[in-house]
């Protein structure tokens, strides 16, 4: 039997607005995989009001099955859906069994213009290009690289061979093969996570006004805070920004942390952790929402020649993938696919085009293989995926 610990606060809430939407009042509570009890609506709704604690009475209570959870609310779901086309609209609480749970805690086209360096890795191998094209396989064994004293080395200080240089504009590019992730320290102490199926092209060393770093598909950004060498006085010192382009946009920042996903074919989103940023739009000077500053919690998102918009988020969600998670919340079926497309090779096959409208939430761990993972998203009843080697079919359930 699947059971679940559901006490945070978010995942309470998505229990809640579940269950008043599709009017189930109880759901199944277990001890050692015996059922107890119902936990009622009023009950979850009076645990929203405690602390998450020991004092909460209703704490040590939360503790669901998410099959017969499942079954409860399909049951009075489909009662009031038979008559209609279904949405597939779903929350996360009916999604994750057996792979897994993510706890939270509270062609405008600049692509074209990106340095073809940023191709994205065919091969199986984290690679490093150099200026001159030449490519180095670096060591996975090793979780990042660092730009120190005109080389580069790991993390753990060894250098990489071949990766010397004297030009301090010499640039270079990282890229992740799918279903790897790595770090780069850059030269001014900025530490970048790059998902998988990603690019960073940087300098060995910034210039002394501004740094600019290019960036394809994903990357979590640490920007250090870098002063200007010139005058002697630290008020009167400008800090140097730094940027980041990605597609169809530029960032500015100072000094923050910050996640940007810019994969083709996908939405760009940047969410904001700490601090401040500046996104700016490449292209079409007199489109509305051309700029827009995110404050922490929030997440910008352009999508083609639309203006920018913003919404605000649990940014936890948006770096889940640094923990070898992903989370989705409201998502496309057509968008969770390609996101899992960067973990896994697949290829995906839509027998009815209405399966990539079907809206889902939930999370997945890199560590289950692409069978399971789907089967999460078939416990709606809405839709039925075929694994056949790297195709993925999928079809609508009548």
């Amino acid at each position: 039997m699947n059971e679940i610990r559901l006490h945070p606060r978010l995942l309470v809430i998505e229990a809640i607005t579940m269950m008043r939407n599709h009017g189930v009042m109880g759901l199944p509570l277990y001890k050692d995989t015996r059922f107890v009890e119902q936990v009622s609506y009023e009950e979850l709704i009076a645990f929203l009001d405690h602390r998450e604690n020991g004092q909460n009475a209703y704490y040590h209570k939360l503790n669901f099955d998410l099959e017969t959870a499942l079954i409860s609310i399909r049951i009075v779901r489909y009662r009031r859906i038979e008559k209609f086309k279904r949405i597939g609209a779903v929350a996360a609480l009916v999604l994750l069994i057996g792979i897994g749970w993510l706890f939270f805690q509270n062609r405008l086209s600049l692509q074209d213009e990106l340095s073809p360096a940023l191709a994205l890795n065919a091969n199986k191998e984290l690679i490093l290009t150099l200026a001159d094209g030449e490519q180095i396989a670096l060591n996975d064994q090793n979780k990042g690289i660092a730009v120190k004293d005109h080389k580069l080395v790991y993390e753990d200080g060894t250098e990489i061979e071949g990766a010397v240089f004297g030009d301090d504009r010499t640039e270079l590019t990282l890229s992740t093969p799918r279903g790897k992730t790595y770090r780069v320290t850059l030269a001014d102490g900025t530490r970048v996570w790059l998902n998988a199926m990603s690019a960073i092209h940087f300098p060995a060393e910034f210039e002394e006004d501004e740094r600019n770093v290019k960036l394809k598909g994903e990357g979590y950004f640490e920007v250090a805070k870098m002063r200007s060498s010139s005058g002697t006085d630290d008020h009167i010192q400008k800090m140097i920004p730094f940027f980041v382009e990605s597609k169809n946009q530029r960032i500015e920042v100072l000094g923050t942390h910050f996640n940007v996903s810019s994969y083709e074919d996908e939405k760009t989103k940047t969410t904001l952790l700490e601090g401040s940023v500046k996104v700016l739009l490449s292209s079409a000077k007199d489109l509305p929402g051309r700029t827009v500053t995110l404050k922490p919690g929030q997440q910008s998102i352009l999508n083609g020649k639309m203006p920018i918009t913003i919404s605000t988020v649990d940014p936890e969600d948006a770096v889940s993938w640094m923990k070898g998670e992903m989370v989705f919340r409201n998502e496309r079926l057509k968008d969770i696919l390609l996101a899992l497309g960067h973990w896994y090779d697949i290829e995906v096959i839509y027998q009815d085009k209405a399966a990539e409208e079907l809206i889902f939430g939930g999370a997945i761990t890199r560590e289950d293989n692409i069978a399971d993972a789907l089967k999460v998203f078939e416990l709606t009843g809405d839709v039925r995926f075929k694994v056949n080697g790297k195709k993925v079919i999928v079809s609508m359930v009548d």
